[in-house]
């Protein structure tokens, strides 16, 4: 797997949003492949995240090449699968992200376990993601919801909703 810019990815989710770019200068340390974030700036993003949610209510996640839905959801209290490598610093962040609002997760890694990097590709194929997706990490499945990338407003949104 190889690391594609995730830029494009959250144009596409903003596209879908009532997020405007200047909400986006949250995002871009999690878009840096080298970046770490501090609490503050989890916390930050947490908030700025919060706030638009609540905004936009409960209108649902728009399929895209890079989130969709592989079926219907898993019960509550299913944990977060983080599919991811040990190089990426994004799945870093999506992980201390994750434990930081306490959303249960378990963190597999595509490079080292087979059978890792099989179910996440059946799963996105299921969830009609797009070939772009492939090239992504981390990938997330929030119980049922299926996300290549790691933007936080959308890993809350589908936290919240499923």
């Amino acid at each position: 797997m190889t690391l594609e810019p995730v830029a494009p990815m959250a144009r596409a989710f903003l596209a879908r949003t009532s997020l405007r770019w200047a909400s986006f200068a949250l995002l871009l340390p999690l878009l840096a492949c080298h970046a770490a974030l501090s609490p503050k700036q989890m916390d930050d993003i947490h908030l700025s995240c919060q706030a638009r949610l609540a905004k936009d209510g409960d209108a649902p996640l728009a399929p895209s090449d890079y989130f969709g839905v592989r079926g219907p959801a898993d019960p509550p209290g299913t944990p977060v699968i983080l599919y991811g490598a040990s190089w990426c610093s994004a799945c870093h962040a999506a992980a201390e992200y994750m434990a930081r609002l306490g959303i249960p997760f378990v963190e597999k890694d595509v490079e080292e376990d087979r059978a890792a990097r099989d179910s996440v590709a059946a799963k996105m194929q299921t969830a009609g993601l797009g070939p772009k997706a492939g090239r992504v990490l981390p990938v997330m499945d929030v119980r049922g919801t299926i996300i290549a990338g790691f933007v936080p407003c959308v890993l809350e949104r589908a936290w919240a909703a499923r």
